[in-house]
């Protein structure tokens, strides 16, 4: 079973480049499954909900598809129906990019390059417009400790990489209006839209100042609110809370149990990674008797959150 050596991510037998992070895989065998129970991973997964894309995501998408350099004029209302299809899917990586050397016939790399920058610029529409329609106006940019470089292994980055990287490091930690984004490297943009950013951000609430500098019992309760609609990021930022303690109890099977529907809920890629991760690390604090009580939970909350049914919009 090929395994990314990048990301961690387990593809399916014959894959030649990672699903999750584009990057080449290799077939590396796999251990047998630990027996400690603290490392089982939920198997239940929050589905992608459709409905999200809106028709301005549509648009937008279309937009971007007709401002790629290479592309014959004549393709583009292929390739954009196989971009759609790939984003109403739950960003489909695989599809979009067999999609694009069949049609186009570019290389590999570049169509997984398209992909993934399509896929970034569409996902954080989907998640401003989430959080506009819950009175969020604006966030923080939160850099993600990689660079931000289209090839960051590469040994020779380019100028242009360096000088994005540096910029993107500078942002963190900055207010910006969500409706407007941030003036970053003399453009305005936003975390994950650009080739290479790997940027996450954290929503402001609307009772919270710049001054703000712990969580309360108040943000908490917002966090709470938008988590139970389904919102990933507010998920993973309640799954933070409740592991630190911050606006309230600490609470390692709360914890979990919000980290693993973030991981579900397919954010932005690297922001998965770290529900991922911080569920690993609140599982490390459960008994197994704990661990299999959250993992219940999820199983219920999954039962009673079914996706929403969708009919695609005639274009």
């Amino acid at each position: 079973m090929p395994i990314c050596t990048r990301c961690g991510f387990r593809n399916v037998e014959g894959s030649r480049f990672c699903g999750n992070c584009g990057a080449p895989v290799s077939a590396v065998a796999i251990p047998n499954p630990p027996t400690d129970i603290k490392r089982f991973h939920s198997p239940f997964a929050v589905e992608f909900d459709p409905s999200t894309v809106s028709k301005s995501v549509k648009a937008n998408l279309r937009k971007n598809i007709e401002l790629l350099g290479g592309i014959e004029k004549k393709h583009i209302p292929q390739i954009y129906e196989a971009a759609l299809s790939s984003v109403l899917a739950g960003r489909d990586h695989r599809s979009l990019v067999a999609a694009l050397v069949r049609i186009e016939g570019m290389p590999q790399d570049r169509a997984w390059e398209i992909t993934r920058n399509l896929h970034n610029k569409a996902t954080e529409q989907i998640n401003r417009e989430r959080q506009s329609s819950l009175g969020i106006a604006h966030a923080i940019w939160m850099y993600a400790n990689t660079p931000c470089m289209k090839d960051p292994w590469c040994d020779c980055p380019t100028a242009a990489d360096i000088r994005q990287d540096s910029a993107h490091r500078a942002a963190d930690g900055k207010r910006y209006d969500l409706s407007k984004g941030l003036l970053v490297d003399g453009k305005w943009t936003r975390p994950g839209v650009e080739e290479g950013c790997k940027c996450v951000s954290r929503a402001v609430l609307p009772w919270t100042t710049p001054g703000d500098a712990k969580p309360n019992a108040a943000t908490a309760l917002w966090f709470r609110k938008c988590a139970e609609q389904g919102d990933a990021i507010a998920q993973y930022n309640l799954g933070l809370d409740s592991s630190t303690g911050r606006g309230v109890p600490q609470d390692y099977v709360e914890a979990y149990f919000w980290f693993d529907l973030a991981a579900a809920g397919k954010p932005q890629a690297d922001l998965t990674k770290l529900a991922v991760e911080a569920r690993e690390e609140a599982a490390s604090h459960l008994s197994p008797a704990d661990l299999s009580r959250a993992q219940e939970r999820v199983r219920k909350w999954v039962e009673g959150h079914p996706p929403k049914l969708y009919a695609p919009e005639e274009e």
